[in-house]
């Protein structure tokens, strides 16, 4: 498995990362505590997503017999279903409050002896990620998201110049960022992607590369070597991974897979052999995720 830096090596950290007993130290607290806040909410919002719906029958009974009956009854369904689609909006504002201070935490100085000695926060570093590629799996193949809001902005804009006066929970503000993040594929990975490219106050452009490189090759020698018993901490560890290349990818010119990138932070190559040959969960979508996200990725390398 290559390390980082372009060394085709095995790569073998010099620390092993606990996932399952990872607990903060007293000087982890502050920062830990301020992300928890966040991550902490991430089983909820997977398992609202997990049971969405949607509206899509009631919204084609209303275009094809659009009677006032069928109308109203969409409307009803959507306005709710639209109130759970405003929570998992703001879910990804307050992680773009805490992702740069938790990402300042752990990249700012020497990463391997961060994510050593601070094991809670470089738990929560993954965490974020596997949390981003998992609601992100989710929206992918669930089109009723994107569709029951559009079709709720239609309804909404009708009503209005109707003359109508309707109470809703969602201003035309916040309508509108919600519009910009669910017209991304990834919306969550968008996120803090656009958190690393907009805060000024973030570690240096290579610190953070090295910094999300280790995470990214950690993670793949901890299910490449099988260091955990149990398959959802394994698959944890390869959305964790899987996400942090990407970002890296976006970050590191001219990418992780371009033919010339001879001191790649990440051998994009073992990355992808690790979710090929796993066989404990499904990663194909990881491996498309890796595919369609990254600069340069050569399509045979996919087949």
């Amino acid at each position: 498995m290559g390390g980082i830096f372009g060394n085709e090596k095995e790569f073998t950290p010099s620390f092993f990362l606990d996932f399952e007993n990872a607990q903060p130290t007293d000087a982890e607290k502050d920062v830990y505590n301020q992300v928890q806040v966040v991550v902490e909410k991430h089983s909820g919002i997977m398992k609202k997503m997990h049971g969405y719906q949607g509206c899509t029958e009631l919204i084609q009974k209303a275009i094809s017999q659009p009677s006032d009956a069928n109308k109203k009854a969409c409307w009803d369904a959507l306005v709710p279903t639209v109130d759970i689609l405003k929570e998992f909006f703001l879910h990804a504002e307050e992680l773009v409050k805490v992702f740069p201070i938790l990402l300042k935490a752990v990249c700012s100085s020497d990463p391997e002896a961060t994510f050593s000695k601070h094991q809670a926060l470089t738990k929560q570093l993954a965490s974020i990620f596997d949390f981003a590629m998992a609601y992100d799996e989710l929206k992918m193949s669930n089109p009723a998201i994107s569709n029951d809001f559009s079709y709720y902005r239609r309804t909404m804009s009708a009503m209005k110049m109707s003359g109508k006066d309707v109470k809703v929970n969602v201003s035309d503000e916040m309508a509108n960022k919600m519009s910009l993040f669910y017209a991304f594929p990834t919306p969550m990975l968008n996120v803090v992607k656009n958190c690393i490219q907009s805060d000024k106050t973030q570690p240096d452009k290579n610190s953070i590369i090295v910094g999300l490189s280790l995470m990214s090759c950690v993670c793949i020698h901890l299910v490449d070597k099988r260091k955990f018993n149990n398959s959802d901490i394994l698959m944890y560890c390869l959305r964790a991974a899987t996400g942090a290349a990407i970002i890296v990818d976006s970050l590191y010119e001219p990418g992780i897979f371009h033919p010339k990138a001879k001191k790649a932070p990440i051998s994009a190559r073992a990355t992808l052999a690790v979710l090929k040959n796993f066989t404990d969960g499904p990663t194909t979508n990881l491996i498309n995720a890796l595919r369609y996200n990254t600069k340069d990725a050569d399509p045979k390398l996919f087949n």
